[in-house]
């Protein structure tokens, strides 16, 4: 009689393959939920730049005692946002540049990261236009990174 004390080379197989199966199931539900959790992350630091970029935009609007938009005016990518006061004759307005998908102001500070558009749509005098109010100027704020895009809108009412 004789005595086999250990596995055979098939039972460990069957042990090692049921084992790698479920360190896959593991390690791959493991990477998605820190996949999930780095664009929520993004999305809420988009959020908060958009925010900031949108803030300044309109307080810059605000500021100026008259203000000339063209009906509809998107920058991609890169541009500069010149926003003309018509009250002094000289026509000088606040510079904001999107430079490298970068939001940045007159001074040189970053206000944004990762700016694919801004649009910046006015209504006619004395009309609507595609839902647009007359005397109000809306934005849109357009970040994407990676495959994580962000949106935000905003309306600045210039009758005053």
């Amino acid at each position: 009689m004789t005595n086999n004390k250990g596995y055979t080379f098939l039972e460990l197989m069957i042990a090692l393959s049921i084992f790698s199966i479920l360190i896959l199931v593991i390690y791959g539900t493991f990477f998605t939920e820190i996949k999930k959790h780095d664009d929520r992350t993004s999305k809420i630091n988009m959020n908060i730049e958009a925010n900031r970029a949108m803030e300044t935009i309109t307080d810059v609007i605000n500021e100026e005692a008259d203000i000339s938009v063209a009906n509809q005016k998107t920058i991609n990518g890169s541009g500069t946002i010149l926003i003309d006061t018509l009250d002094d004759g000289n026509n000088y307005g606040t510079l904001l540049n999107v430079y490298d998908k970068q939001l940045i102001d007159d001074d040189g500070r970053v206000l944004c990261d990762e700016v694919e558009s801004i649009t910046f749509i006015m209504g006619p005098d004395n009309t609507t236009d595609i839902g647009v109010v007359a005397g109000v100027i809306l934005i849109q704020i357009t970040l994407e990174k990676g495959n994580v895009s962000y949106f935000l809108k905003g309306g600045v009412n210039i009758e005053r």
